[in-house]
């Protein structure tokens, strides 16, 4: 991002939040929190401004204590790509654990195949296959 965007963000930010003051209207909230997409929408840049550009987090976190919200925490993207991680592993560990079952349950159909086959033998009986 460069500076002068940046700046024009955090200008953006500073009259909006000026604007609530002078309305005596409060943030937009959610669950006692600040609605992040509702302020970037009124603003008129991506939410993602206010989790990124630090000036433009503190802004809203200033103004989210002063009425009691709590505000913009900074989002660690790197928690959702180890989610993602997980999740594909454990659908690889269960495809395998799938494949093993069917193997197991194969072999036991064999074993007890066999079991008749040697039972049959030590009979003297004739087994045909």
């Amino acid at each position: 991002m460069s500076v002068a965007i940046g700046k024009e963000h955090i200008d953006a930010l500073t009259r909006y939040i000026e604007g609530l003051r002078e309305t005596n209207s409060g943030l937009p909230s959610r669950s006692g929190k600040v609605n992040v997409a509702a302020v970037a929408t009124a603003c008129g840049f991506n939410r993602e401004v206010l989790y990124q550009n630090p000036h433009c987090r503190q802004l809203l976190a200033d103004a989210a204590k002063t009425i009691g919200l709590r505000g913009v925490e900074h989002r660690d993207d790197s928690g959702d790509a180890d989610k993602v991680k997980l999740e594909r592993r454990i659908t690889n560990l269960e495809q395998q654990n799938a494949v093993l079952v069917a193997e197991v349950h194969e072999l036991r159909r064999q074993l007890t195949l066999y079991r008749h086959i040697e039972e049959m033998l030590e009979a003297g009986k004739r087994v045909i296959l």
